[in-house]
């Protein structure tokens, strides 16, 4: 008897469930770096976090910019190279001898390759399912918080064991390594000869409605809905308080002098907290209830 062939779709999953990790890993590890990059630069801890927001800032912009690309190019390209970019970026903190270099090498490049490691995986995997598109996204998602219980501890303990530019050194080659993973991306399931997960069985459902078929925005239509702005006002401040809680609440702990491997902890529980979110409310319950009664 032959064996059921695993849909592609499933790679597509696992793929980016790695990359979107290597995302999570740039958000939560500056937090832990920030306190030794201010002691090893000499700068406030204003100045030292200033490099995180000009990250932000770039990163805002190469969000577009890489949506943009993967629409129009082979997605392991444009993803592998932002994973390089990243990465280059990393290892050139190591290297830096003054904090401009730092707006260098972690704000602009960091910025400008961490465009294309989260968002367009998102995009990626919701054209390989119709059935349980809501579930592989929230999979996928849970990368973020995951990093976050992997990398605050790890980052903790390689600054501690090696110091803070080998620590650097390391996570770069961590970042390029699994980048590779972007080699499994398809732009789509007709790049393999197949359907969309689910399809066909959303054609034969009896409630499905072929009449009033999702329509496919495009961005300025998107952007003239009151429920698009609603949506990136809860977004802009909902990650603002975020950002501000995983970039200091650290450097906190260790103010209050705690050794920094238990510091770690602190913000690791917040991936923890995450992560149940993400796959209870946003995979699971979504599945039986009206996604807007969820978000409530």
């Amino acid at each position: 008897m032959f064996k059921k062939k695993i849909f592609y779709g499933w790679y597509i999953v696992a793929a980016s469930l790695i990359l979107i990790i290597v995302d999570g890993l740039l958000l939560y590890s500056f937090g832990v770096f920030l306190p030794f990059l201010n002691k090893e630069f000499e700068v406030s801890r204003a100045i030292g976090s200033s490099i995180f927001s000009l990250r932000s800032l770039v990163l805002a912009f190469s969000l577009t910019l890489g949506g943009r690309l993967v629409d129009r190019y082979d997605p392991r390209v444009v993803v592998f190279s932002g994973g390089v970019i990243v990465s280059v970026g990393v290892f050139l903190s190591g290297l830096a001898k003054d904090i401009w270099h730092l707006y260098i090498s972690y704000g602009l490049l960091v910025g400008l390759g961490d465009g294309v490691l989260y968002i367009t995986c998102v995009a990626l995997v919701s054209r390989w399912f119709v059935k349980k598109r809501t579930l592989v996204i929230g999979i996928i998602t849970t990368g973020i918080p995951l990093s976050g219980l992997i990398t605050n501890p790890l980052s903790a303990w390689l600054i501690s064991s090696f110091g803070v530019r080998k620590a650097l050194f390391i996570l770069a080659g961590i970042i390029l390594v699994s980048t590779l993973s972007a080699l499994v991306l398809r732009a789509s399931p007709e790049d393999k000869n197949l359907k969309p997960y689910g399809l066909d069985n959303e054609k034969n459902n009896p409630l499905h409605n072929t009449t009033t078929e999702e329509k496919d925005w495009k961005a300025m239509e998107a952007i003239a809905t009151p429920t698009f702005w609603l949506m990136y006002s809860m977004y802009f401040f909902g990650f603002m308080t975020f950002l501000i809680v995983v970039i200091h609440l650290f450097n906190f702990a260790i103010d209050l002098g705690i050794p920094p491997i238990v510091a770690s902890g602190a913000p690791a529980a917040i991936g923890l907290g995450s992560i149940f979110g993400r796959v209870t409310l946003s995979a699971l319950l979504t599945e039986i209830v009206e996604p807007k009664r969820v978000l409530f």
